[in-house]
Formats: C-alpha cells, structure tokens, sequence
C-alpha cells in the first residue's frame, strides 16, 4: 500500500497527478491510498502517524509548510517517501534534503514574459502566492529575469503578492490594478485559482480579452476549457509525467531496498510547455 497526500483532489493539477500515480502503482501491484491535507501541517502529520500505524510501503506528498518536521518519524523507521511539486526542505541547512519530482518553475516564469514580449507587450501585472513550502520564488524570479532581458525604457513590471490563494483575492488584486496607470497590457497569473477571480473582475469591469488586456496563466483548471473561445494560453506543467515519475522512483525504492535516509536523493524537474490559446493580443507587427 502506498499513500498520496495532497492539498486538495479537487485541484485539477493535483487530481492528474494522482491519477497517473495509481495507474503505475497498480500497474506494479500497489494500492494508493489517497488523502487531503487542506494543507493543515496537523491534518498532514496525524495522517503521516496513521500510515506509519498501517503499516504503509511508502508515501508521495506534496508538503505543507512543516512537512520537514512531519516527516522526521519516517526517516526514523526508514519508510521510504518522495516529496512532487514542492521540496522538502531541511531548515538547518535550507537545501532539499529528499526524493523529489516536480516541475521547472524558473522556467515557466521565463516561458511565460518571453511570450508576451514576443507578442509586443512591455507593461505586466504578474499575481503571485506566497506560501513557504513551495518553490514559487523561482517563478517570480524567472519573470523578473526575462522582463530585465527587455532592456526597454518604458517597460514595467507590477507584482502582486497575497499568502491568501482564492478566487476572491484574485479579485481584489485585479481590482487594485484597474487602478493603475498606465494600465499594464498583459496580466499573468500564476495560480489558477487567482486567474478565474481576476478574469470575473476583468469582465465586470467592461475589459475585453485579449482586445482590452491580455492574460497569461500558470497551470490549468477546467473552467479553462470551455465550449467556446477564448481558448486561454497558458504554461502547462507535466502532471502526468509528474504522477508516473514519482510512482516509479518511490516503488523501486521500496523493491530495491535500497532507502538510504542519509544519502544525497535524486531530485528531477521537467519542463513546462507554453500551450498557445486566444488571450494574448499581438501589439507589434514581428
């Protein structure tokens, strides 16, 4: 038996994981066991507790902010874990310190500024949640680093940040921008979860896209995909390749009797692709 904890089943994200994790474990004859943190760093550890009580092979988690400490008693007794979309870090020595498989940030930070640069933009709003588990500064940083290659006299990049995730922050934060002049021309949201807030307000507001402001999101949700356009464009992370990764190196380490808590674990990030849509208005002539 293996056990999967993430925030919520019902991020569409998450959900894909889970499912390309039980289809490989089943594969190999393993049950998952699937559970919801609702990232409660408690609900986490009380879980983590229960499958150690069980008896559980091992466990893929995606942490909460004290996921170091919750995993202290599966070092102990050697149950092998690897940690997917957020790394597991050792406050002491602030590093990574087991198996890990997620996707690039940096990059889908990167992908999505070039993108918009290419398309003529020089003015964006970029939403950001601040959550300390996660390694979502290296997104922030990959859109710094590609706004800074515009080298532009009159380019201008907002950030909004919130430790709040709701679509009703969205809101609000896109509600603060409307304020702002010049208006930036691009908004990019890094959640999915601010983007279909933000998107209500946009509307409500009497803006068009793309003809008004164009958006870019990080990550997808079905209200994404609807019957009719606009088809958004967004930066797709690898969900299934993410799922199916983790499942195969967790279960080789339980086959393999090969854990070692004290080893350097391998940790793998793939890329993320820039899937194009309808929500990107092209300003120059390139």
């Amino acid at each position: 038996m293996l056990t999967l904890l993430i925030p919520r089943i019902s991020n569409m994200y998450y959900g894909r994981i889970a499912l390309a994790i039980e289809h490989y474990a089943f594969e190999r004859g393993y049950i998952v066991h699937i559970c919801n943190t609702l990232e409660s760093p408690d609900r986490e550890k009380a879980i983590i507790d229960q499958t150690i009580r069980q008896r559980v092979d091992g466990l893929i988690l995606v942490g909460t902010q004290q996921l170091y400490d919750n995993t202290a008693a599966l070092r102990a007794y050697g149950i092998p874990y690897v940690a997917i979309d957020r790394p597991v870090f050792d406050l002491s020595y602030n590093k990574s310190n087991c198996y890990f498989v997620g996707s690039d940030n940096y990059q889908s930070g990167h992908l999505a500024v070039r993108h918009l640069a290419e398309n003529g933009h020089k003015r964006f709003c970029y939403f950001e949640w601040i959550h300390p588990p996660t390694n979502l500064a290296d997104r922030r940083k990959g859109i710094e680093e590609a706004f800074r290659d515009l080298q532009e006299a009159d380019a201008g990049c907002l950030v909004k940040s919130s430790g709040v995730l709701s679509t009703e922050k969205g809101y609000q934060l896109t509600k603060q921008v409307l304020n702002t002049q010049p208006l930036p021309t691009a908004f990019i949201y890094g959640h999915h979860i601010f983007a279909e807030g933000g998107i209500k307000c946009l509307r409500e507001s009497g803006l068009n896209i793309p003809e008004d402001v164009s958006v870019m999101i990080i990550g997808i949700a079905q209200w994404m995909e609807p019957l009719t356009p606009p088809r958004f464009t967004y930066i797709s992370q690898p969900a299934d390749k993410i799922g199916r990764t983790a499942a195969k190196m967790l279960i080789n380490l339980i086959e393999g009797d090969c854990f070692d808590p004290t080893a350097s674990p391998e940790q793998l990030m793939f890329d993320c692709e820039l899937i194009c849509g309808d929500t990107v208005k092209r300003l120059n002539n390139g």
